[in-house]
């Protein structure tokens, strides 16, 4: 109730709202849905749309980035408006990367979203595998940090190895280029780099590789 009342005074006032404490509720209620087993498109999008309506309005306060994220840009691009198949993973993130390269002003950003673009596909391999997602576990609920989300990268490379489907060698590389560039100091907050690499998760269909997993593992 108190988020609520201190958005609409902000609105209602001119007031700005602070965008970690913005963040903070948001990811509140994405880890409950994450906890609970639900799906955290619904509430991710939510909370994305709500930073995006602040900050047309001039009243996020604390925050730089996403100029360009607006609702209609959004459904283009979740729409599945990236390049073809012929594509690699640099070309495809590069649309996104491009098309909101505001939000994604650092290279730890994109580091953190596109390592939560690879654990999707590992849950998605377990969940075809084995009819269940043991790596989830490995996420702690959501609650990541820089050092936990650079320790289980190799993690995450080693599982797809045991499952004899690592078909991201090129997105494992670019991953690791951009965790080179963004050096050892992400000055990001806890909520922010989960926010990241949760959105990572939920746009991974944007990324996928061109071949299925199905026809890969039959070639």
């Amino acid at each position: 109730m108190n988020i609520f009342l201190e958005i609409t005074n902000g609105i209602f006032t001119g007031a700005p709202i602070d965008y970690n404490f913005l963040l903070k509720y948001i990811m509140q209620r994405i880890r409950k849905d994450f906890r609970n087993g639900n799906p955290t498109r619904y509430s991710l999008f939510l909370g994305f749309q709500l930073l995006d309506f602040l900050n047309q309005l001039h009243l996020l306060g604390n925050y730089t980035g996403g100029k360009y994220v607006n609702s209609k840009n959004l459904s283009v691009l979740l729409n599945g408006t990236v390049p073809g198949e012929k594509h690699g993973y640099e070309e495809r993130t590069n649309v996104i990367f491009s098309e909101f390269e505001n939000f994604f002003d650092t290279d730890a950003k994109k580091a953190v979203f596109l390592e939560g673009t690879l654990v999707q596909y590992l849950l998605n391999i377990q969940k075809f595998q084995r009819g269940s997602t043991p790596f989830r576990t490995k996420l702690r609920g959501l609650n990541l940090d820089e050092r936990y989300v650079k320790r289980i990268f190799p993690e995450i490379i080693n599982k797809l190895e045991e499952y004899d489907a690592n078909y991201y060698k090129e997105l494992e590389t670019l991953i690791a280029k951009y965790m080179i560039q963004s050096g050892t100091d992400w000055k990001m907050s806890n909520d922010e780099i989960s926010f990241y690499f949760v959105l990572g998760m939920n746009l991974s269909n944007l990324l996928k590789s061109p071949k299925s997993e199905v026809e890969i593992e039959n070639d």
